[in-house]
């Protein structure tokens, strides 16, 4: 096992979409065929090098390849206080209009609807029979 050798962190393709909230990474992302990765937190690209930090204060530096229409989208959250908007192309100016801030999903837990819950009775009934 070479020590020295890393390979991509994340690939994202096939017009998918990831969404990041926290995380470390090593090696280098790779976004192609009309995808988009979205980082959330307070970030800079340069280039393509995403520097930042995310709410829960883990800091990020990494290189973002894209290929054939691939998307990088820098988003900040209602939770966290940037020192400056997250930028594509940083100017030294402050930006008039800051981009939407969602807040940080958790997730949401699934309830089984009525008419799964009718169809999975009739299915174990008829398996009875």
């Amino acid at each position: 096992q070479d020590d020295n050798m890393e390979g991509l962190s994340i690939i994202v393709q096939n017009f998918a979409s990831v969404h990041i909230y926290s995380g470390s990474f090593q090696g280098e992302m790779e976004v192609g065929k009309g995808s988009n990765i979205i980082f959330y937190g307070c970030f800079l690209q340069y280039g393509a090098t995403i520097t930042g930090e995310f709410v829960d204060g883990t800091q990020l530096d990494v290189v973002v390849k894209t290929k054939n229409d691939g998307k990088v989208s820098l988003i900040a959250v209602s939770e966290q206080v940037c020192d400056t908007q997250p930028s594509m192309q940083p100017t030294g100016f402050p930006t008039i209009s800051p981009r939407p801030t969602p807040s940080v999903s958790y997730g949401e837990m699934m309830r089984p609807s009525l008419i799964s819950a009718s169809i999975l009775l009739t299915l174990l009934l008829s398996g009875l029979s």
